[in-house]
């Protein structure tokens, strides 16, 4: 997976409740102070609000994505949340190709989860040519 940036940051919060809208709203403020366009917040309990609405924490991940595209032109800017139900996948999944799709998702505006199963067939692919290219030699 590529990263488009020299650093990005990463918070851990380990909270009994969801994270509000002023953790996230710290993360960007922090985000912004550094000059840096993308940061995954990982949490154990996800955010308040709904991951597919434009309220609570969800949504405010939402605007300032959308903020960032339009008013820099940059279409590398995300904040994306990784919570237990993505560690759960880590067995089937590798940690990069959740985040790529997180990011993906947030550049067509659709479910990251309809797009990591996408990667995972396209990894299978990958791994049976690598046997066979193997297999000839």
């Amino acid at each position: 997976m590529h990263i488009n940036e020299d650093i990005f940051l990463g918070e851990c919060k380990n909270y009994k409740e969801n994270l509000g809208v002023s953790w996230v709203g710290k993360f960007y403020g922090l985000l912004k102070s550094c000059k840096c366009n993308f940061g995954i917040l990982f949490t154990t309990n996800g955010l308040t609000g709904d991951k597919d609405s434009w309220k609570d924490a969800y949504g405010l991940i939402r605007v300032f994505n959308l903020i960032e595209q339009l008013r820099r032109d940059n279409d590398e800017f995300y904040i994306i949340v990784f919570d237990m139900e993505d560690y759960k996948q880590i067995p089937n999944k590798t940690f990069f190709e959740i985040v790529k799709a997180k990011k993906d998702a947030i550049k067509i505006g659709s479910k990251y989860e309809k797009i990591i199963e996408q990667y995972k067939e396209n990894r299978n692919i990958e791994v049976e040519d690598v046997v066979n290219e193997l297999r000839r030699k």
